[in-house]
């Protein structure tokens, strides 16, 4: 009994010590990492990891540091004019970095040779390759691949009281049509892929995940009345190339509805539309394009827990 018991601890230590990152997702320590194929600016490659519940990378430590390096360096043959932005800024105050997701000033630091070197114009920090992916100084807007950072998922207690939104007798706030058991809300503006998943956040709810032929012609028979040009859903390949998950529970798409020839703009559209020109079946778009945006949430209001 006691040699079952030990191994049975064996087993449960094992499991716990081989936490799962997401698919795309590369392990190192207690973290996992996404290195991006798109390019976008430091606050845009900012949101996109926001959407993933995660944020740009932060190093820590020479060996967190050599792990990056080494990645990136793998993926490129020729890096001179790669770069991968992480979380480094200096917009607060000049000269004073710190890291955006913690505020922490940085206290490992490894910096290019004469870098930093661009003052005021350039307050955000990159692995530049054209410098062997040491740390350089980089205009913010300038577009560059990104590397987001997570850590394991974990199942936490939450003893915070839930979000109790007032609710008309439809179950649902007022601006947003329920259907079944979820609630939708069809914006009036327009934002990119990452933008529309943090207002949607912001609103206890999250980019609209569809699992059904029911759902999908209610939301298209609705978007068809509201006649946006296109409308972001939950859908990204951002992670691996042509392999689509729904972005807020990671599970891959069991349903589509993809539209004629779709999707077929490779590694420059990775995230998913509801397009007017296809009679809002879905598209591939490119992540920074502008559209008006799908959120869902559950009728008791809650839009962590996803509901199709």
């Amino acid at each position: 009994m006691k040699t079952l018991l030990f191994l049975g601890s064996l087993v449960v230590s094992f499991l716990a010590c081989e936490a799962r990152c997401r698919s795309g997702w590369l392990r190192h320590r207690d973290s996992c990492y996404l290195f991006s194929r798109d390019r976008a600016s430091w606050g845009e490659s900012a949101a996109v990891c926001n959407a993933f519940k995660s944020h740009l990378a932060t190093v820590s430590s020479a060996e967190d540091y050599a792990f990056l390096k080494m990645e990136v360096n793998r993926y490129h043959s020729n890096p001179n004019r790669v770069a991968y932005w992480i979380d480094g800024t200096d917009i607060e105050a000049e000269n004073t970095w710190r890291w955006t997701s913690t505020g922490q000033m940085i206290a490992y630091l490894h910096w290019a040779p004469y870098q930093p070197n661009n003052g005021n114009a350039s307050n955000c920090m990159c692995l530049f390759g054209g410098l062997s992916f040491d740390m350089a100084d980089e205009h913010c807007s300038t577009s560059y691949n990104y590397i987001c950072q997570m850590r394991y998922k974990e199942k936490k207690t939450d003893n915070s009281l839930p979000y109790q939104p007032l609710l008309p007798a439809t179950g649902c706030r007022n601006g947003w049509v329920r259907f079944e058991n979820s609630c939708y809300f069809f914006s009036k503006d327009a934002e990119t892929w990452a933008e529309a998943s943090i207002m949607c956040t912001d609103l206890h709810s999250h980019l609209a995940i569809l699992e059904s032929t029911a759902e999908n012609t209610f939301l298209k028979a609705e978007a068809r009345r509201l006649n946006a040009v296109g409308y972001w859903i939950d859908g990204t390949d951002l992670e691996i190339e042509n392999v689509w998950r729904w972005t807020s529970n990671g599970d891959k798409l069991d349903f589509t509805d993809w539209g004629s020839s779709q999707p077929n703009q490779g590694t420059t559209a990775n995230c998913l539309v509801l397009w007017r020109d296809f009679s809002y079946q879905w598209a591939d778009e490119g992540c920074r394009r502008i559209y008006n945006f799908l959120c869902e949430m559950s009728v008791n209001g809650e839009g962590d827990q996803v509901i199709g």
